[in-house]
C-alpha cells in the first residue's frame, strides 16, 4: 500500500491506482459514505491493494490470487500476473487493473 504525508503531517493511505489521488487518513480509517453508512474502500493485505469507491468495483471480477504450492498468480479473468513475490503480483495487478480501465492505452 502506498502512503503520503499531507502538509499538515497527517500520513494518508493512497488508492493502488496509478493516477488515483484519491486518499484517506490511515489513523481515522477510510470515510463513511453520507447516505449508506459503510466505508467503499476495498483493502487487501495480501497483495497489499487499497481501492478507492471508484476503483472498488475491479476486485468484483479481478481479483488477484496466488496459488502457494506453484508460486504463482493470477487475475480472476484468467491473466497471469508475473512476478516472484506477493509485492510484485501487485505491482502487476494494478497494471493490469489501469489497462482494464484504459483499454485503448490512452
Amino acid at each position: 500500500m502506498t502512503y503520503t504525508t499531507a502538509p499538515d503531517g497527517t500520513v494518508l493511505r493512497a488508492c493502488s491506482i496509478p493516477g488515483c489521488d484519491a486518499t484517506y487518513d490511515a489513523v481515522d480509517g477510510p470515510p463513511v459514505h453520507e447516505y449508506t453508512r459503510e466505508r467503499h474502500w476495498v483493502r487487501t493485505s495480501s497483495p497489499g491493494i487499497l481501492l478507492c469507491p471508484d476503483h472498488a468495483h475491479l476486485f468484483t471480477h479481478h481479483a488477484p490470487r496466488l496459488d502457494h504450492a506453484t508460486r504463482t498468480a493470477s487475475c480472476d479473468c484468467g491473466l497471469s500476473l508475473p512476478g516472484p513475490t506477493l509485492g510484485h503480483m501487485g505491482a502487476a495487478w494494478a497494471a493490469h487493473a489501469t489497462a482494464l480501465l484504459n483499454p485503448k492505452g490512452d
